[in-house]
């Protein structure tokens, strides 16, 4: 065992001096990571049992500190959340002086007192592969050291292997020890544990390594489960959205067991280790008997896990009252494949425990929550769920409808009860409803007479996005789609002809919308017309629906489709090629005739028919070629336009695309003229080019063991009842063009034929959609955590090296701390 202490003095400052200070003075925070939290007992000056805090008898003077390591400084910094601000551990250095630890620390958890051995603080350094305890009143300059000379308790040990992140598992089972500190060590596939003295140290003797298992013989779980009865609120009652129904998912494997994220369970009898591993899809558990840790059989996951976090015990039906026993739990993963989140059944009581649960009935995975962006951090929050099953408390239970005081306080950015905080790579913070407190009052009494007269359409569901806002009306198509034509602005009336010109106009849905229930009547509008079939659908789904433009254009560009530097050359199949070495052209969605031919496609299916991409070249005529007269054509004249070179694209895989002639120009003419690399986009034939603003573009075109492009039918099977399965982005004309967040069917027009120079675009405004609750930040969200003592959750930004402190109970950042 190393024991060293830590003297708080200033480093004299001379030249050659080799000593150093474990305090540096800084201004701010730089690149913090983690988060812990420790109670400051102000009377006293001395660190405390968190509770302490929990309890806050009256009279006594206690206030929160929150421990922020600062990876790029190797530092850990305090910060007094009352006061709102970082603590200065030395008044002698000039700025805010923090304490040294190791080097990148990752991990960091901070540890009472015991009757022997003050408060400490663990923390896990990933640069220096080392474990230590601090003396937590070391981060405060109003505490003295326990020791009574000045000198604070500091103890560290060196690790196997670089630490990701550390928990601490208190037990009284180990002779002489506090319990047990956990660290990941994803390198060795492993983790490791140790025992805190009494005293505080590290038992450096106990550092035990446990291997996780690549290849466990009985894990649970991995199965899925369909929504059937979920918990939710719903009004008005008979619009409820689809139930999410999806298929089991192969499981992935990215590599060896790789644990990296640590999470205590201690809602049972024994407490339990969760371990995320970001390289085999397992949840691997351990359980802490007899002060050492057993290793349980995993929980089965679809994918390796990057982060997760679980829920205490949770209603089951809207009418359970928080204080009613209960079963059900959820636990939430970030999937490290595509970082989405995902959801699994964490009822140890329940036949389907660790089955991956179906969470989504629009846009998007079924077998995800639904976000526009990756997750990187999640933490579960439990605002005033305490005070919910104290009698005592003034919003005791669930919220009563009848009861107008308790009933107006339940707003959209109020949270009482459990809920899923997701920290997202676009910066953003989204929240998801797990068990809402409040929402028998929202919609009045049996969605009758709300409070609020916008709290009409309520959509409250577990594993769903929170919406943001009170809806007081369905989506719907803003103003008037228009389908411009050549020179004709083409207005859409409600009946989907052009009010003006000839342009080929939408068809109506004679039947009502496709899929049924899944879409709504998006234009024209059902109250203004109720007896009108629709022209436009838009999606139901109240989680998964956009504001945004829906724009269709005529043989438009394919996004990502557009290259450099291609040749045209003999092909392997006997026939002419673009060449673009290594250019991906599957993931871009490039189809030609035969990749679809040989799909062998049903006659519902969104690509049945389609007769292969266009290839645009967009380079002027090489200097070579300017003054062959053969090459005319090609040249681009002072006007700046030329007729568009199109040729066919009959067969596309990586790297080539195998070409037909062209509506006005043959492959031998491009060959010839086009003698040096030159560049150009594929565009989509004889059908439109759908792009969304805000709802993701998708299609079925992979790459197949041959490196052709081919569509996935066998693992993204198109439902006609499902609009939800649609993967497409080419809008044919007379067939009725079908995407998760919109549906329509555009007419034929004389003049579009594949080549034409007619331009034709379709413009769809959908509005009314309901946004999700958010908080903005900087962008990197590293850390989140939840304080049950001040009823705050905490957020570390690492762009704007702040430390977020946010109001759950009416939702907003109330301070920036750095």
């Amino acid at each position: 065992m190393k024991r060293f202490v830590l003297l708080l003095a200033l480093a004299a400052i001379t030249p050659g001096c080799k000593k150093t200070t474990s305090l540096l003075g800084v201004d701010s925070f730089f690149r913090p990571e983690a988060v812990d939290f420790a109670c400051y007992d102000r009377a006293a000056k001395r660190i405390v049992e968190m509770a302490r805090c929990e309890a806050h008898a009256e009279g006594e003077e206690l206030g929160l500190l929150a421990l922020v390591t600062q990876w790029a400084r190797g530092q850990v910094a305090a910060v007094d959340v009352e006061l709102g601000r970082p603590v200065d551990a030395s008044k002698l250095i000039p700025g805010y002086t923090y304490v040294n630890v190791g080097v990148s620390p990752t991990g960091i958890a901070h540890v009472d007192p015991s009757e022997s051995g003050p408060a400490v603080t663990l923390v896990s350094s990933y640069g220096a592969r080392r474990l230590e305890t601090l003396e937590t009143g070391v981060f405060h300059p109003d505490i003295a050291a326990e020791s009574g000379d000045g000198r604070f308790l500091r103890s560290a040990i060196t690790l196997p292997e670089a630490p990701t992140d550390v928990v601490f598992i208190p037990s009284e089972d180990i002779p002489g020890a506090r319990g047990l500190a956990v660290v990941a060590m994803p390198g060795i596939g492993s983790i490791g544990t140790v025992a805190i003295l009494d005293d505080g140290t590290l038992d450096e003797a106990s550092l035990t390594i446990l291997p996780v298992s690549d290849a466990p013989a009985s894990p649970v779980g991995g199965g899925v489960v369909d929504e059937a009865d979920p918990w939710e609120r719903i009004c008005p009652p008979d619009r409820a959205p689809r139930l999410a129904r999806t298929d089991l998912p192969a499981p992935i494997a990215l590599g060896d067991p790789a644990p990296h994220r640590l999470r205590v369970d201690t809602e049972g009898d024994a407490p339990i280790l969760l371990v995320a591993d970001e390289g085999m899809p397992f949840v691997h558990r351990f359980e802490l008997a007899a002060g050492a840790l057993t290793e349980l059989d995993p929980i089965a996951t679809p994918v390796p896990i990057l982060d997760l976090t679980f829920t205490p015990r949770l209603g089951r039906t809207l009418e359970d009252e928080p204080s009613a026993p209960s079963s059900d739990r959820v636990l939430y993963g970030i999937d490290a494949v595509d970082r989405s989140v995902l959801a699994l059944d964490y009822d140890e009581t329940s036949p389907t425990f660790g089955d991956l649960l179906a969470v989504q009935s629009g846009e998007g995975r079924a077998d995800r929550i639904f976000f526009r962006s990756g997750a990187r951090r999640i933490e579960v929050l439990t605002p005033g769920l305490a005070r919910s099953i104290d009698p005592a408390e003034s919003d005791f239970g669930l919220c009563q409808p009848t009861v107008l005081s308790r009933a107006e306080l339940a707003r959209p950015d109020r949270m009482r009860g459990v809920f899923l905080g997701v920290a997202l790579a676009n910066g953003q913070i989204q929240f998801v409803d797990v068990w809402d407190l409040d929402a028998p009052c929202r919609g009045g009494n049996a969605c009758q007479n709300p409070v609020f007269g916008d709290d009409v359409y309520v959509s409250i569901r577990r594993n769903r996005p929170r919406l943001a806002s009170f809806v007081s009306a369905l989506p719907r198509v803003t103003g008037t789609p228009t389908l411009r034509y050549g020179s004709s602005p083409g207005r859409i009336t409600e009946t989907g002809e052009p009010s003006s010109g000839a342009g080929p106009g939408l068809l109506p849905f004679e039947g009502g919308c496709p899929g049924g229930d899944y879409f709504l009547q998006g234009y024209p509008s059902p109250v203004d017309f109720p007896n009108t079939s629709p022209v436009v659908c838009v999606a139901a789904d109240p989680w998964s629906g956009a504001i945004q433009r829906v724009q269709a254009t005529f043989e438009g560009a394919i996004p990502g489709a557009g290259f450099q530097n291609a040749r045209v050359v003999d092909g392997p199949n006997g026939r002419p090629s673009l060449e673009v070495p290594d250019f991906d052209f599957c993931r871009a969605g490039v189809l030609g005739l035969d990749n679809v031919v040989d799909a062998a496609l049903g006659s519902d299916e969104p690509e049945a028919g389609y007769e292969g991409d266009f290839v645009l070249v967009t380079s002027p005529l090489p200097f070579s070629r300017l003054d062959d007269p053969e090459c005319a054509r090609f040249r681009i004249p002072e006007s700046g336009s030329r007729d568009p070179v199109l040729l066919r694209v009959l067969d596309a895989g990586r790297g080539r695309l195998d070409l037909g002639d062209g509506p006005t120009v043959t492959v031998d003419e491009v060959r010839a003229c086009f003698t040096e690399p030159f560049g150009g986009e594929v565009h989509v034939r004889d059908a439109f080019v759908v792009r969304t603003t805000v709802s993701r573009g998708a299609h079925r075109v992979v790459e197949d063991e041959d490196g052709r492009c081919t569509i996935d039918v066998a693992n993204q099977p198109f439902d006609p009842a499902d609009p939800a399965s649609a993967r497409n982005f080419r809008a044919r004309e007379g067939k009725p063009f079908v995407h998760p967040a919109v549906a329509f069917t555009i007419g034929g027009g004389e003049d579009l034929v594949p080549g034409s120079t007619t331009e034709a675009e379709l413009i769809v405004d959908v509005g009314r959609v309901p946004g999700a609750l958010t908080l903005s930040g900087n962008g990197n969200v590293r850390d989140l955590a939840w304080s049950e003592i001040d009823q705050r959750f905490y957020a570390i930004d690492t762009s704007g090296n702040t430390l977020l402190r946010i109001r759950a109970d009416r939702l907003q950042v109330t301070e920036r701390l750095d």
